[in-house]
């Protein structure tokens, strides 16, 4: 967060403390010098739920967060997909960013990011710049 200027520090609380409880947003939280929190990144090691999303995106709305994170070990459950899109949709005409995707996949996205800083040019990677850096926040939902 330091490096990009969007946050300062991170608050987290007790993994398997109920967040409402520990009065905060998500597991972990995002914040400026000002304490202003401007990101929340919630994980599970269950498939992710659209009563989870509800309840969160509920919170961070009433919080001011702009960008909400959902990281899920296990993906989404099945029959939430179709209506956790839509909700995502719906949240970034609000001006709410909500980003869905497994730990795995942000794990590859990061990594990938990563070896392409360090390269020189873009040259230097066997696939190029457009097809190593595809962290594909367009999507939203991984």
């Amino acid at each position: 967060g330091r490096r990009t200027g969007r946050f300062d520090m991170v608050r987290r609380q007790v993994i398997n403390a109920a967040d409402a409880a520990a009065d905060s947003v998500a597991d972990l939280e995002c914040l400026t010098t000002a304490e202003v929190l401007v990101m929340a990144v919630e994980v599970t090691d269950k498939e992710l739920s659209w009563n989870k999303v509800q309840a969160k995106l509920k919170n961070a709305r009433v919080k001011q967060v702009s960008d909400v994170i959902f990281l899920a070990q296990r993906g989404m459950v099945d029959g939430d997909k179709g209506p956790l899109r839509s909700r995502v949709e719906a949240e970034f005409q609000r001006g709410q960013n909500v980003y869905i995707t497994t730990i795995e996949d942000l794990t590859r996205a990061f990594l990938l990011h990563t070896a392409t800083l360090t390269m020189t040019s873009t040259a230097d990677h066997p696939y190029g710049i457009n097809e190593a850096v595809r962290l594909d926040l367009s999507r939203r939902i991984s």
